[in-house]
């Protein structure tokens, strides 16, 4: 080999050294991109004559909220599996583990979230860079895993851990990894050297809670900026000195967003926030805006903002900050930009591809790869987009050329689909539409004790529903029929159930069904849908009787109760059973449980003396204070009442009620203190948070000579949230370990909604269980 030769390979072989310590061009190695503007670089991905999107993979990695990485072929992932958190990398074609390394024990679910690490892992392309939810950043080589270095910034700066954990995700420069710390006086946010993580600068700076920081462009000028709790700010990335700074009010916890040149977008619960920052450094408002405002990130393409209201998707004016368009559809929580079109992971778990144009909402493809929505945000990368859900799975998605794209035909499952398909072909669509509705009897409209069609006509924009059907919080879009005024959504229904729901016209107005005359229990804008089978029981309905009883107000040490005494207590010497309700308030106004009870009494059950708890704190309900509460039901607050009140003084006679949250309040109490409290009544049992969960399965499983009995009931159509709580679960949960461990439970479903309404017969139902009167 001549020495020609000998120079060109030894820099082709420094040129390939180069270029694999570097992240390619077509990775996704960091939050929000390649930019950090959540754009991907690439340029006719979708084709113009027509594309659909096609599941490559998918697999189950393990709990998280963070967003993934892929670097070098690499997909890096951090989630929760078994007692720990993990740092993993796996192949990006085929999802195959490569290698993963522990960072610490697991981020454990509370309150109404998940399991797992919440920061997204970064990558240089040599090395991975991830923070734990507990405050360890840690640096791994991004080949094999082995680890590089490690720093607690809660020990060595003080960090103050967020409320569900350390969520900010590192930002890396040409040498350095920076990190938001919110740590103490200077150590608001650091720069640590890549290679050794050594302290480069630190900068004082504002709590950040979960927002990330993010290099862009401001006047020409790389700045690193920065979001707090009080500002938004820029800054060198190689000294951390503050270049500009704008106050930005609090809690702005999205990601700051580069539009343009000179302007930064910041957002939170509340609205959006645009700041321009002049050549010398000065920044102002340019608009304050409530349009747009989510736990989502939106982009910024060709002069318009994309992001979320809630969970509807919005286009706004980026010189104004004025709403251009809006739409339900397709619903969810994170968005990027690929090739001009918008990708979406939607609330239903379908991936979606939509055109980013400010002409409207027009979706091109989407496919459904989940039957959960996730919090973490899509990413594109090796030419397939990946997006994780809340159960821990990953899917990855590309986009294939079609000639054409079906159109979805509608599917005929019952007499109403039937008339869809005629009207379809109808010559004069109003007139047959006219027709249709004068022949329906009620509303909505109910066939075969199986389908329920919910229908509304109007010259509106944009119709929903949401119910005791759906998870609280949710809204189903109504189908517009072409382009008629008729909308329509149809679901399955059990024989004998009851709904309760309303209509959302034009994404503001809440309203009833204006064609159905029955309204729900206290909720005046609200509809309800009773089939034939469900009964209201006589002693649920408002007392009318003149035997009613009495109310005293007592205090004791933790609190206030209102003590109802059954009517002829004054006048008799007689003791009676005692009945303590944990969520007492609300049994005394919304509940309007003393109707229930003088009924009951003087008809169906044996009277007995009710306190009604006033619960302090929230908490204490089935949360943190849980404990502290239990004490004082069966310490303080029992000692008060038999004192003042003729109770029988045993644990037979005494009976602990909750509902949802208090439920899990009485079930604990019962559980600690068998020998006070003899027997306990559940209602909807179950909450978002956690606290209590793991408190109440060990009082389950431990082995005690006396046991509270216990009478569980909940309803078909429970309070839930999307992968968060379930009481009708959890009910069903507590139900089976309660007797698998030799308790005397009884369980009992009602084909129901969650409301008042239910609430109420479920309370009285259970009265009877206990104290119904014996026969003569």
């Amino acid at each position: 080999m001549n020495l020609r030769s000998c120079l060109l390979l030894v820099v082709f072989q420094l040129f390939v050294s180069a270029v694999a310590g570097q992240a390619r061009s077509d990775d996704w190695a960091q939050w929000r991109g390649p930019s950090q503007d959540g754009h991907a670089n690439t340029q006719g991905y979708f084709d113009s004559k027509g594309f659909k999107l096609d599941l490559v993979w998918q697999k189950h990695f393990g709990a998280g909220y963070a967003s993934i990485s892929v670097a070098k072929g690499k997909l890096l992932v951090s989630f929760a599996e078994g007692e720990s958190d993990w740092m993993g990398a796996f192949d990006s074609r085929s999802g195959k583990p490569l290698w993963r390394k522990r960072i610490g024990k697991k981020y454990p679910a509370h309150d109404g979230g998940h399991d797992g690490p919440l920061s997204t892992p970064v990558s240089d392309g040599k090395t991975v860079f991830t923070l734990g939810p507990w405050g360890t950043l840690f640096a791994f080589d991004l080949q094999d895993g082995t680890p590089k270095w490690q720093v607690d910034l809660v020990k060595e700066y003080r960090a103050r851990a967020p409320f569900w954990g350390f969520c900010t995700t590192p930002t890396l420069t040409e040498d350095s990894v920076i990190v938001q710390v919110s740590g103490r006086q200077e150590n608001g946010i650091i720069s640590f050297d890549k290679t050794t993580g050594k302290v480069n600068w630190k900068q004082p700076a504002g709590s950040t809670d979960y927002r990330s920081p993010v290099l862009a462009k401001v006047n020409g000028r790389s700045q690193l900026v920065c979001s707090t709790n009080y500002e938004t700010s820029g800054h060198d990335p190689k000294t951390g000195r503050k270049i500009w700074s704008k106050r930005t009010g609090s809690r702005h916890e999205m990601t700051p967003v580069p539009v343009g040149d000179n302007q930064i977008l910041v957002m939170d619960r509340s609205g959006s926030e645009l700041i321009r920052i002049s050549s010398v450094g000065i920044a102002t408002r340019a608009w304050r805006s409530s349009e747009l405002r989510s736990y989502a990130t939106p982009v910024y393409h060709d002069g318009y903002l994309y992001g979320f209201s809630g969970g509807i998707l919005t286009c706004v004016d980026s010189k104004t900050g004025k709403r251009v368009w809006r739409s339900r559809q397709p619903g969810g929580k994170a968005m990027i930009l690929v090739d001009g079109h918008l990708v979406i992971f939607g609330s239903k778990g379908d991936v979606v591809a939509v055109e980013a144009t400010h002409e409207g909402y027009q979706e091109k493809s989407r496919i459904r790869v989940s039957t959960a929505d996730g919090y973490a945000s899509p990413i594109f990368a090796d030419g397939m987009i990946f997006a994780r859900d809340l159960t821990g799975k990953i899917y990855a998605v590309k986009a294939i050329k079609t000639s054409s794209v079906a159109k979805n035909d509608i599917p005929v499952r019952n007499q109403f689909d039937e008339f869809l398909v005629r009207l379809r072909k109808s010559k004069d669509q109003k007139a047959s539409i006219d027709e249709f509705m004068a022949k329906q009897k009620s509303f909505p409209i109910v066939e075969d004790h199986r389908w329920v069609h919910f229908v509304y006509r109007g010259d509106v924009e944009d119709v929903a529903i949401q119910g005791t059907m759906l998870h609280g919080g949710e809204a189903d879009s109504l189908k517009r029929f072409d382009k008629s005024n008729l909308f329509y959504r149809s679901y399955e229904i059990e024989p004998g159930a009851r709904w309760e729901y309303q209509f959302i016209v034009d994404f503001d107005a809440y309203i009833p069904d204006p064609r159905n005359k029955q309204t729900a229990y206290r909720r005046d804008q609200w509809s309800e849908l009773v089939l034939d089978g469900w009964k209201e029981p006589q002693w649920a309905k408002r007392f009318r009787g003149k035997k009613k009883g009495d109310i005293e107000n007592i205090g004791y040490d933790g609190g206030t109760a209102t003590v109802f005494l059954p009517h002829g207590y004054k006048t008799s010497e007689k003791r009676y059973p005692l009945l303590v309700i944990t969520d007492g308030d609300e049994w005394l106004s919304t509940g309007d449980a003393r109707s229930v009870l003088n009924q009951l009494f003087e008809e169906r059950t044996e009277p007995a003396i009710v306190a009604f708890v006033s619960a302090n704190q929230s908490r204490a309900l089935g949360g943190g204070q849980t404990k502290a509460f239990a004490e004082a039901l069966a310490g303080d607050l029992l000692k008060v009442i038999e004192g003042k009140f003729r109770t029988i003084k045993n644990r037979e006679s005494r009976t602990l009620i909750g509902r949802r949250g208090a439920a899990v309040a009485a079930v604990y109490t019962a559980l600690r203190y068998p020998e006070t409290y003899g027997n306990c009544i559940a209602i909807s049992y179950g909450r978002a948070d956690t606290v209590r969960k793991d408190a109440i399965a060990e009082l389950i499983g431990q082995e005690k000579k006396t046991k509270p009995n216990l009478y569980l009931t909940w309803n078909r159509y429970e309070v839930s949230r999307p992968l968060s709580f379930n009481c009708r679960d959890q009910s069903i949960a507590l139900f089976e370990d309660l007797k698998s461990n030799g308790y005397s439970v009884q369980g009992i479903e009602r084909t129901d909604s969650s409301s008042w309404r239910s609430w109420r017969i479920m309370f009285g139902e259970s009265l009877i269980a206990f104290f119904a009167k014996k026969k003569q």
